[in-house]
């Protein structure tokens, strides 16, 4: 399998899901009463249209021919309207162009989620401005965008941006790719070599505290552990220095996302705290006794990526999407267990999820195009058999409907798909991206084709693979806390002096970087008190007193601290 799992990886690293309730009717193809038709009562009889549809949200090449696809084919036989789809392969620049330019496709989506709130501030300045199409009176036309495009089924953020009062009540934007009742559970967390946990008798629910995976990794270098080539083992090591890689390995002395905690009623900085210096001195230990990995830090995908399919760290953090193959079929008698989660610098286990934190995309409709056309293909799309199609291929031809109006590609066609996922995409124009404005439903039950925890396509598929997914999941991720609230390093956004200080707080990492491998302590606490200095020349308290006052004029409203990067 060159991409099959890995793809599905990048999509989660990506995006991930937001909150709210709903039901429906949408059950074609299975058993379940009063099903709905797969064609929308809006798509029949319908005159021809050409639209574009285009991505913002990942690099992807134009397909002219994409109406010659099994996708394309299917679209124009349904509804009448040929696709093409329009690509970019530098996404944020050839946005933020074809705004200025007023050249945007019929369809479009970005990524728009509280974490990088850029692009969604050009869509609403766009909406504003007349660019964007009301979409409304389409919607209220529909048979499913009708039903899900309702304020209470959304997460606090999605739902303040798409029903954002400055527009008067007009819908201009969809949001797609998010949860309905339960967060996307990605399985962020530690993860030791099978055969090492074996040979130690390690007990790998007995980590809690920093000094536990010290302990472990004193252990692991003592074994004198080798990787699939030979080579000695790093007892940790990362893929990449990811925020949620970084947090899971120090999660004992981190504040978590924002960057703040919330103590006695004042919000306070990881920055300036004790616990920073002391996950500095942490990692300096280790660096010292040779028991992680330094060039992680900085090396690239490729590289780290490498290690890890050698084999070359025994303790490290990832998703249990990219670890559950990692040496499986080569060397399974190495195949990564996983370790419970430490304990927060407060001395607690739980893990505080905040839905209106996790990345999630919208779509737009030129106002230029035929909008008819195009809100009739989005409510195609969030049909059973629509999501299907974009996702596996033509019906009955490359998959078929099962048990509960789930949808099951067919084992030689899902053995082509494994095979070469890229080939797969282009020959049957599943690559378009086109899935995400096909998630405008979120991830309920009632519209599921998927199965399993409704977020892996190819569940039915795969079931062996996917079920050891979620048992580790359980491990490393045994006791959430879910939140729907405004993650306070979102007001950001909104504080007037952001352009100065937030590139000095983008340094953060880098600046870690070089403290953890400094000389000495001396130039490690330099550099830490230089970067504080730095950063309250350029407004640092000022920023987390706009904070405190927005944060008291109504505590229910923010979280100050959560753990989803």
């Amino acid at each position: 399998m060159k991409k099959g799992i890995m793809s599905f990886v990048s999509g989660v690293l990506a995006i991930s899901v937001v909150a709210g309730c709903s039901s429906s009717n949408n059950n074609e193809g299975g058993s379940s009463s009063s099903p709905s038709p797969s064609l929308p009562a809006s798509a029949t009889k319908a005159e021809p249209a050409t639209l574009t549809f285009g991505t913002y949200h990942v690099p992807a090449d134009s397909r002219d021919d994409f109406d010659q696809t099994a996708v394309g084919k299917a679209i124009k036989e349904k509804l009448n309207i040929t696709l093409k789809i329009r690509g970019s392969q530098n996404v944020e620049q050839d946005f933020v162009a074809d705004m200025a330019a007023n050249n945007l496709p019929d369809i479009f989506m970005v990524t728009a989620s509280s974490t990088t709130p850029q692009s969604l501030e050009m869509m609403t300045k766009a909406a504003k401005e007349g660019m964007l199409a009301d979409l409304t009176d389409y919607i209220q036309k529909t048979d499913i965008l009708k039903d899900v495009m309702k304020p209470n089924r959304m997460p606090l953020y999605t739902s303040n941006s798409v029903f954002n009062p400055e527009f008067n009540g007009k819908v201009h934007f969809l949001p797609a790719w998010y949860s309905t009742k339960e967060p996307a559970l990605n399985g962020f967390g530690l993860y030791l070599r099978g055969d090492i946990a074996k040979q130690l008798n390690f007990d790998t629910l007995s980590i809690r505290t920093p000094d536990d995976l010290y302990q472990l990794a004193k252990k692991v270098k003592e074994g004198n552990f080798k990787d699939v080539n030979g080579k000695p083992v790093y007892p940790i090591g990362m893929i990449s220095a990811w925020n949620q890689n970084l947090y899971q390995l120090f999660r004992g002395f981190d504040y978590g996302k924002s960057g703040f905690a919330l103590i006695d009623g004042k919000i306070k900085s990881f920055i300036e705290s004790e616990q920073i210096w002391q996950q500095i001195q942490f990692v300096r230990k280790l660096v010292a006794e040779g028991l992680i990995d330094q060039e992680s830090f900085a090396h690239s995908y490729q590289i780290g990526s490498e290690k890890v399919a050698q084999g070359r760290n025994a303790v490290m953090p990832y998703l249990a999407e990219g670890v559950v193959q990692t040496l499986a079929d080569t060397h399974p008698e190495m195949k990564y267990v996983a370790l419970s989660p430490m304990n927060d610098f407060t001395g607690s286990s739980d893990q505080v999820i905040n839905l209106g934190m996790e990345p999630y995309l919208m779509i737009g409709v030129s106002k230029k195009t035929n909008v008819e056309a195009a809100v009739r293909l989005l409510d195609w799309l969030n049909t059973k058999e629509g999501r299907a199609t974009v996702g596996y291929g033509a019906k009955d031809q490359q998959w078929t409907f099962v048990d509960k109006g789930l949808a099951k590609m067919k084992d030689e066609v899902f053995a082509e798909m494994q095979a070469d996922t890229t080939a797969f995409q282009i020959k049957y124009g599943t690559g378009s991206k086109l899935e995400i404005p096909a998630l405008i439903t979120g991830f309920d039950a009632a519209y599921d084709i998927y199965g399993g925890n409704l977020r892996n396509p190819w569940y039915l598929n795969n079931k062996e693979v996917y079920d050891k997914v979620d048992a580790y999941i359980k491990v490393v991720m045994p006791k959430l806390v879910v939140k729907n609230q405004l993650d306070i390093s979102m007001l950001m956004t909104n504080y007037p002096q952001k352009d100065q200080l937030m590139p000095v707080l983008q340094q953060l990492k880098d600046i870690l970087a070089r403290c953890y491998l400094a000389k000495t302590d001396k130039e490690a606490q330099d550099l830490l008190e230089g970067y504080r200095s730095t950063l309250n020349k350029n407004g640092y308290q000022e920023y987390i007193q706009f904070l405190q006052k927005e944060y008291d004029k109504d505590p229910s409203v923010y979280l100050v601290s959560s753990g989803t990067y």
